[in-house]
């Protein structure tokens, strides 16, 4: 769906669902469909959940509490001190190139070996998520 408008995110979050979820404190339903807005032109409804996660992630929210597992950050497990919760932090700086592609870079706060890159944080995350998948193998 395209954006002309921003009634037109505000019908395609209605339209999706995540409208009547229960938002926590600094979310929004109408927030999601500003971001939206102000961030994408055309969206399409297989990529609902990483803009939900895009969007949470942008507010400091973790996706799995609204059921986006796929995006989620790690949780804390108290019984296991080996399973300790470390964030993702993303940046964004546009380089001085014309491709778009690595304007977003995501890494662990404990580990600046592993970093993802993409053109949107979602991107960036899924790829350093990618690469930690990989070198646990």
């Amino acid at each position: 769906m395209q954006f002309t408008t921003r009634t037109d995110a505000h019908t395609f979050v209605a339209n999706s669902g995540v409208a009547n979820w229960e938002w926590q404190p600094g979310a929004s339903a109408e927030g999601f469909a500003g971001w939206l807005w102000d961030y994408y032109g055309e969206v399409n409804d297989e990529d609902l959940d990483q803009y939900v996660a895009e969007y949470l992630h942008s507010l400091g929210q973790n996706p799995a509490d609204y059921g986006v597992s796929r995006y989620a950050t790690q949780t804390v497990e108290e019984d296991n001190p080996e399973d300790h919760y470390v964030p993702i932090v993303t940046a964004y700086e546009a380089k001085p190139i014309p491709s778009r592609n690595c304007d977003w870079t995501a890494m662990r706060d404990d580990n600046d070996k592993i970093c993802g890159y993409g053109s949107t944080e979602v991107e960036a995350v899924n790829d350093l998520l990618s690469q930690e998948e990989q070198a646990s193998k």
